[in-house]
């Protein structure tokens, strides 16, 4: 298990691996933004973007047909991503 001392550390290790959220296979994507100098800071999103083989499972195209186009799900402020984060053995000191 990875110990990590920082958020960052953390989401520098979550990026990019393949986890299964509510049964749809994807990857997770952690994307930075720069400081903006009108707003004085810098964000950071992270997404479950499903694969090919998570764009075939039935959860998927259930909800596909609800929104009527593809879709990811954000998991910047969810209380999944820390969930998801043990599940991989990163674990914040």
């Amino acid at each position: 298990m990875p110990n990590v001392s920082s958020w960052d550390e953390a989401l520098e290790l979550v990026d990019g691996k393949k986890v299964v959220l509510d049964g749809i296979e994807g990857i997770i994507k952690v994307r930075k933004t720069p400081k903006s100098p009108y707003y004085g800071y810098s964000t950071t999103s992270v997404s479950h973007v499903p694969t090919a083989k998570g764009m075939k499972s039935a959860k998927y195209i259930q909800t596909k047909r609800k929104l009527g186009d593809d879709w990811s799900t954000d998991l910047s402020d969810s209380e999944t991503l820390p969930a998801l984060m043990q599940k991989l053995g990163i674990v914040l000191v």
